[in-house]
C-alpha cells in the first residue's frame, strides 16, 4: 500500500497463491509460495493485483501438474492459464489467453493423448482473431481469409479446440489416429467502417 504525500490512497497491491490438491505435509508458509509448483499433483495460482490513481491492473497464472493425468501446456513447468485485466479511464480488458500464437492459449494435456486449448478476451481492445488452422487450409487451398476483417478492436473474441492423438499397435496391424476440432468467435464493433 503506498499513501499519496497529500493524503489518501495512492496505490494498493495484492499478491498471492493458492494451492490445491497439495498433500498438507508439503504446503509451504504463505509468505513463501509464490512461483512454480515444487510438487508434483497440484494447482497452485498466481495472482498480482494493483489498484493506483490511474485505474486497476492484474496479472493471473495458474499451474497444473498431476503427473500421467494432466498437465498444463503453455510452459513445460505446467503453465494452464495466463490471464491479464486493466481498467482505466480511457481502455479496459480481460484477456484470458490469447487466440495466437497458439501456445498463448489456455491449456491442458490429458493423458497424454489429448491436449485442450482455449481462450477469452473481451474490451475496448481484443487480440486478433485467428486464422484457419494450417491443418484445415492446407485441404482447401482455394479459400482465402478475410484478413482486415480479423483485426483487433473493442469487442469479445473466445473459441476452443482440441487435438486427439494417439498410436495403435495391435498384433496384425500398426497405426497412428489424429482428431481435430474447435471453434473461434469474434463479436466485434465495426463502427467506424465504410
Amino acid at each position: 500500500m503506498d499513501f499519496a504525500v497529500a493524503g489518501g490512497l495512492q496505490e494498493f497491491g495484492m499478491k498471492g497463491t493458492a494451492r490445491f490438491l497439495e498433500p498438507p505435509a508439503e504446503i509451504l508458509p504463505f509468505i513463501a509460495a509464490a512461483g512454480k509448483p515444487k510438487f508434483k499433483g497440484v494447482i497452485v495460482a498466481n495472482v498480482d493485483l494493483k489498484v493506483n490513481g490511474s485505474g486497476i491492473f492484474g496479472k493471473f497464472e495458474c499451474y497444473l501438474d498431476a503427473p500421467g493425468i494432466m498437465k498444463g501446456t503453455i510452459e513445460p513447468d505446467g503453465k494452464m492459464v495466463d490471464a491479464v485485466v486493466q481498467f482505466t479511464p480511457g481502455q479496459w480488458y480481460i484477456w484470458i489467453g490469447q487466440p495466437e500464437p497458439k501456445s498463448m492459449r489456455s491449456g491442458v494435456n490429458i493423458l497424454g493423448i489429448m491436449t485442450v486449448n482455449s481462450y477469452f478476451c473481451m474490451g475496448s481492445k481484443i487480440p486478433n482473431f485467428p486464422d484457419i488452422p494450417w491443418e484445415i487450409r492446407k485441404h482447401i487451398p482455394s479459400f482465402a481469409s478475410a484478413s482486415g476483417l480479423r483485426g483487433g478492436g473493442g469487442g469479445l473474441v473466445f473459441g476452443a479446440s482440441f487435438d486427439v492423438r494417439g498410436t495403435i499397435n495391435a498384433v496384425v496391424a500398426k497405426g497412428n489416429f489424429q482428431a481435430l476440432g474447435g471453434f473461434d468467435i469474434m463479436l466485434r464493433n465495426y463502427s467506424n467502417m465504410n
